[in-house]
């Protein structure tokens, strides 16, 4: 029935050319950031096992006035998984990455929050630093996603004297 449809009427309003008077604007802008944050593994050392499986998480928690996203992917295996987020606006991610592999979290709406660990490794002989784009070391905490995207290189350092066998004596 005509009765039933509603019309949808936008009204935007911009000020006039004397700086002070509102008058009718027939533009606006309506944006969306979102950006990608990766994360690396590199292992060092005469000692460090290249092989080995590092785990790490990754939480998620939406931005204060936001709705928790729904589009927040990555790919693990060729396969696409999607971040799911509980009622409380947030989410957790576990995975694991060994010598010179890398994941990334596409389409991080801007202002939400993130942090990234690592298992901690300090018992197998690991030392962990973590090295952003810049070079610069820096330790993790939460960080809030920008228009820029965020990386983040987790470096495992393992060195030693490597057992030749030969006895000198």
């Amino acid at each position: 029935a005509a009765s039933d449809v509603y019309k949808r009427q936008v009204h935007t309003e911009g000020v006039g050319a004397d700086g002070e008077t509102l008058c009718k604007s027939d533009t606006f802008t309506n944006t969306y950031t979102a950006n990608t944050i990766t994360v690396s593994k590199v292992v060092l050392g005469s000692l460090g096992d290249k092989a080995k499986d590092f785990a790490f998480t990754i939480n998620f928690k939406k931005a204060e006035s936001e709705n928790a996203p729904t589009a927040i992917t990555y790919t693990v295996d060729d396969v696409k998984h999607t971040v799911a987020f509980d009622d409380n606006g947030e989410a957790a991610v576990h995975f694991t990455l060994h010598d010179d592999q890398s994941l990334s979290f596409v389409n991080v709406p801007a202002g939400v929050k993130y942090t990234v660990t690592e298992d901690n490794y300090s018992s197998a002989g690991y030392t962990t630093e973590l090295y952003l784009v810049d070079g610069e070391t820096r330790t993790t905490g939460e960080k809030t996603m920008s228009a820029d995207a965020a990386e983040f290189t987790f470096r495992n350092i393992k060195d030693g004297s490597i057992d030749t066998g030969v006895i000198l004596d």
